[in-house]
């Protein structure tokens, strides 16, 4: 595959991921303002689908492809901006992919057992927050490659 298939791979990858947190945001910040408490339990499985569904196969592939593209392109040295970028994304994945996964199927077995609130909810809607936070500051690390 040529460098523009990576790219193109990679990029692709990164909207996916990029899309499936950001519905991860909205579907536990609805959730977590409980409008409508016959939804709630909907909302957060649907959130923690996406998560499982989207967002860690988006991790996955992001870092595959990222990987393969940096090293046809950069074979004996990566520039520093490349490192950061890769510790954020492997960063966001330990919290985004494993972390609230593993929150959110706690928080939704809470939730159908009766239990809609605590802390536990509240720290299931805040990581997405943040997970998207660093995805973002990754995208600008990578759009921008700043030298040095």
């Amino acid at each position: 595959m040529r460098s523009d298939g990576l790219l193109f791979a990679h990029i692709l990858s990164a909207m996916i991921l990029v899309g499936g947190v950001l519905t991860v945001v909205v579907l536990s910040q609805a959730a977590q303002h409980q409008a409508w408490p016959a939804q709630v339990p909907l909302l957060r499985t649907l959130a923690f689908r996406t998560n499982l569904i989207v967002v860690l196969p988006g991790f996955v592939a992001v870092h595959v492809f990222g990987d393969l593209l940096a090293n046809r392109e950069f074979e004996h040295d990566q520039p520093r901006w490349l490192d950061i970028g890769f510790a954020i994304t492997d960063i966001d994945l330990i919290v985004g992919g494993v972390i609230l996964t593993l929150l959110q199927f706690w928080v939704l077995r809470r939730t159908r057992a009766g239990e809609p609130d605590g802390w536990q909810e509240a720290l299931a809607t805040t990581l997405p927050w943040l997970v998207l936070a660093g995805l973002i500051a990754a995208i600008v690390l990578m759009a921008g490659k700043p030298v040095g």
